[in-house]
């Protein structure tokens, strides 16, 4: 008999009151035959270890469920992530991070810093929050900090949380009232009408040899409805419309790229069916699972991405 075989059944030919009775099944392993008659007690006796392993695995399954319960428990959405509060006072001026969107801002920190240095605007700053981690940065090189928005409720926020740093009003296309060798734009073209009047203004605040830099939405076919009502966005880009438009606004395009293509796919598959603003769940997800991978694809330059980044230079005098 082949001691390497796994458990088998064996039909067996019984005398009546032979422990291998009709209907009885012979079971060989290692050359030894059992019924599962005669073994019966011994399958009593493993039944609790089974049991005891069955409830074991339900209790590690039941604390795996609620640990992602807690992960993807509802919170109040992320603000201003995909929305800006204007309208909602008490929101923005209660704003505080969860720090939903950490990766995220790391990933904007680390592809924009480069670029920003002397003395920079920040367009629509929002909540600061970019602001402070580029003041923190040591790729930055931030001498003066000019902060600004079109909401006096966000511009007191801002007041609170960068006492030692100027701000100012600015609706675009208005005229800017500052001039500055940077120019940050994160997230703004893209949600203003007069998108053209806009970079004037922007050029016009600009040294020479100063620089905008540009963060926008890309991937046109990515635009939904979730873009238009929900967060208000009127246009995403391409590379070739975002260059088109820096050199018809007098400036000389250093960089502009896709990236972010992970991200792209997570828009497609998710955000374009998302019924609500800022879903606290969805930005964690994205934060924690598809920023890190969309960083390292980066590196692959692939020819279409979520965001845009662009770079453009004022020519010297």
């Amino acid at each position: 008999m082949d001691r390497g075989r796994r458990l088998r059944p064996v039909g067996v030919r019984s005398r009546p009151g032979h422990p291998l009775a009709a209907g009885d099944r012979a079971w060989t392993v290692k050359g030894i035959e059992r019924s599962a008659g005669m073994n019966a007690g011994h399958r009593d006796q493993t039944k609790p270890e089974r049991t005891n392993k069955t409830m074991t695995n339900k209790s590690a399954w039941r604390g795996i469920r609620e640990s992602l319960a807690m992960h993807c428990q509802s919170r109040e959405a992320v603000w201003p992530t995909s929305g800006d509060c204007d309208g909602e006072p008490e929101r923005i001026l209660g704003w505080k991070s969860t720090g939903d969107a950490r990766r995220y801002r790391g990933y904007q920190v680390a592809r924009l810093a480069r670029y920003v240095k002397g003395s920079v605007l920040d367009v629509g700053a929002k909540t600061g929050e970019l602001s402070r981690l580029l003041l923190a940065s040591r790729r930055a090189k931030i001498d003066e900090l000019v902060l600004s928005d079109r909401s006096t409720d966000w511009l007191l926020h801002l007041e609170r949380a960068f006492p030692d740093e100027k701000l100012i009003y600015l609706n675009l296309p208005a005229k800017v009232r500052a001039e500055v060798d940077t120019v940050l734009a994160v997230n703004v073209l893209g949600f203003i009408e007069d998108e053209e009047g806009a970079l004037r203004s922007l050029v016009e605040a600009i040294r020479p040899g100063g620089r905008l830099v540009i963060w926008e939405a890309g991937c046109p076919a990515l635009y939904s409805g979730f873009d238009r009502e929900k967060a208000g966005r009127l246009r995403r880009y391409t590379r070739k419309d975002l260059t088109g438009k820096l050199e018809a606004a007098g400036l000389e395009t250093e960089v502009c790229r896709p990236i972010n293509a992970l991200g792209a796919i997570f828009n497609w598959f998710v955000v374009r069916r998302m019924s609500d603003v800022g879903d606290p769940r969805a930005v964690r997800i994205y934060d924690r699972t598809v920023v890190p991978v969309s960083r390292l694809l980066d590196h692959l330059r692939l020819p279409f991405g979520q965001n845009i980044i662009a770079v453009a230079k004022m020519p010297e005098a």
